[in-house]
């Protein structure tokens, strides 16, 4: 079996000092850095060092249709910890229904791109002009991504899952199939139907992640009030996805807004969040040189287990707090979807 590049990012935050860890503390600086959002619906955060110099941006989407006033999405440089609304400089002062957002140097040139997810409109794909400049729309304008509106999408993440050494997109939907896109490598992304990772139950998060340690990537999706899935890459063996829910113990299980392992109770899921612990050692599956901190719809990192018939502990990476603490979901602010 060939290497296979693994594309997964991974966020450890490590609390340093004398002082135990249940000894620290968090002071909220929303409204001093200038990141605050107040009277805006956001949806979703992404973080990423777009400018290159040295400190994470942040990229908030937020839902357009839910106030009058200040609905555009909003890019904030990092400027020693105090932060400057640049979106609108740079070409990415969106003011659709975005739900999520996703970076990555997806064609190669050294900088990030951003990929931003509409709940009713075809989704945007911008690509930096260089580190810190400009960006242009490219996805609806190439007509390569979403061009077809089916289903509304709630979560975008990129992946190599064929180890070709360039990042795929993964979307995540309401209504309809999730998508697979692959990157040809000359700037287009053709859509993927026939590796059977087209889950049509409602999916409102999901990640890639290696769970089997088998050196390609996999997709853990959760999904709305109905099973979740956990498509297992089979690529190497000449196979495509494989829905292994069932088989590793995750069929049944759901995983509330707060993190918490339960049974179906007729609630949906709302993020990836602590999945069965079975009290052994984490292995941890890496990270990725050029995907930024992706939104908070799309959870990233995770510690998993060495064998594909067991997942023995899962960490996520909260960019924005998802799968934590009740978050709207963007249906329940403009409609109510049957």
């Amino acid at each position: 079996m060939r290497a296979r590049a693994l594309l997964i990012v991974t966020l450890t935050v490590t609390l340093s000092g004398a002082h135990p860890a249940a000894a620290q503390s968090f002071t909220e600086m929303g409204v001093a850095s200038g990141v605050s959002h107040l009277w805006r619906y956001s949806t979703g955060g992404a973080w990423a060092d777009h400018d290159g110099d040295g400190d994470l941006d942040l990229y908030v989407t937020h839902w357009g249709t839910a106030t009058g006033t200040n609905t555009a999405n909003a890019l904030y440089r990092n400027d020693d910890s105090s932060f400057v609304d640049v979106a609108d400089v740079l070409g990415v002062a969106n003011d659709r229904n975005s739900v999520g957002a996703a970076w990555a140097d997806y064609d190669g040139d050294g900088d990030l791109d951003l990929y931003v997810a509409d709940f009713f409109e075809q989704d945007f794909l911008y690509a930096s002009q260089g580190v810190g400049a400009a960006f242009t729309e490219v996805g609806r304008a190439g007509e390569m991504v979403n061009l077809v509106k089916l289903g509304s999408s709630t979560s975008a993440a990129w992946g190599d899952y064929d180890g070709d050494g360039l990042l795929d997109l993964y979307l995540g939907k309401f209504y309809y199939d999730n998508e697979l896109y692959h990157n040809e490598g000359d700037g287009q992304l053709s859509p993927v139907t026939d590796l059977d990772v087209g889950d049509r139950r409602d999916t409102n998060a999901f990640t890639w992640v290696d769970y089997d340690n088998d050196g390609d990537l996999d997709i853990y999706a959760v999904n709305r009030e109905q099973e979740n899935a956990l498509f297992r890459n089979g690529l190497s063996d000449g196979d495509g996805f494989t829905d292994v829910a069932h088989k590793v113990g995750l069929g049944s299980i759901e995983i509330d807004q707060r993190g918490a392992e339960r049974r179906r109770v007729g609630r949906g899921d709302h993020g990836v969040g602590k999945l069965p612990s079975l009290g052994r050692d984490p292995v941890d599956v890496g990270r990725a040189d050029r995907l930024g901190a992706e939104t908070s719809q799309v959870p990233i990192g995770l510690v998993v287990g060495e064998d594909e018939n067991e997942i023995r502990r899962v960490r996520f990476s909260p960019a924005s707090g998802h799968g934590q603490s009740r978050r709207t979901q963007p249906h329940e602010a403009e409609e109510s979807p049957a």
